[in-house]
């Protein structure tokens, strides 16, 4: 009985903190006030510095900045967005900055849906591709870089599967 009530509550949390992670998403989808409007303005503290920005999504905005001389970065990753709101916020958070350097990093949270829409795998696996196409193109005449490491997409885990068919 102990064991069932734990496992409940812990459940419950876990759902909780999904449900209020997916609607406080809903409230602003492209993360838009996730940065400080005055944070997007380039730092010319030291033009002489190469300006490289961190883009995409929670892999992103979890990388550490480097310690190198003469470079300066700046994280602009947001936790759970896909590719397509990668693409729609391209032009608040990069344009603004102008870097010298973009490193994107996204299309694992579009993947990720495939074990909740197996029906829609090809259309998912089609449009993240595009997206991700259009945000090298958009990053022309900057130095891009594009990193991803995908791993095998598992089994919805159980606190989502609830939730799954709400999105």
């Amino acid at each position: 009985m102990l064991v069932s009530i734990t496992l409940n509550y812990f459940l419950f949390n876990q759902g909780k903190w999904y449900y209020l992670q997916l609607n406080a998403g809903l409230l602003d989808p492209l993360g838009l006030s996730y940065y400080p409007t005055d944070s997007n303005q380039r730092h010319l503290t030291n033009p002489d510095l190469t300006t490289a920005v961190f883009f995409g999504d929670s892999r992103a905005a979890s990388w550490p900045s480097p310690n190198l001389a003469g470079f300066e970065f700046i994280n602009r990753g947001i936790g759970a967005q896909t590719s397509a709101q990668a693409v729609l916020r391209f032009e608040a958070h990069i344009k603004p900055l102008q870097p010298d350097i973009i490193v994107i990093q996204t299309g694992i949270n579009d993947l990720k849906t495939i074990p909740l829409f197996p029906e829609r795998q090809k259309s998912i696996i089609t449009n993240c591709e595009q997206n991700i196409k259009q945000l090298v193109t958009r990053s022309t005449g900057w130095h891009t870089g594009y990193f991803n490491d995908y791993f095998p997409v598992g089994d919805v885990p159980l606190e989502r599967r609830h939730f799954g068919r709400m999105m």
